[in-house]
């Protein structure tokens, strides 16, 4: 199994002093870009290589969100009266005597 790590990009430095730094576009060699608050990749040559050029920065992986423990509480059946209709007798016409 490959082993995998976190990285983020590294901002572009601005020339302007004052101005926020310019968050760098880092391609993904699966397609799209890396989100500028990073992702867990494989450690491969691609990203050793962009760690190398200074696209990247190796991090901290963010905490898991815990999951929660209650189940969630499944919708009540309506009655006939709420739904308007007879689902058992829907397209049936009934006899009369």
């Amino acid at each position: 199994m490959t082993s995998r790590f976190f990285v983020k990009p590294v901002p572009l430095p601005s020339g302007v002093e004052g101005q926020a730094d310019t968050p760098r576009q880092v391609r993904k060699p699966t397609g799209g870009y890396l989100p500028q608050e990073g992702d867990t990749v494989p450690k491969d040559s691609y990203w050793l290589r962009r760690i190398a050029d200074g696209d990247v920065v190796e991090a901290e992986a963010p905490p898991e969100p815990e999951a929660t423990t209650a189940p969630a509480a499944a919708p009540a059946a309506l009655s006939t009266a709420e739904t308007g209709s007879d689902a058992g007798t829907a397209g049936r016409t009934t006899k009369r005597h």
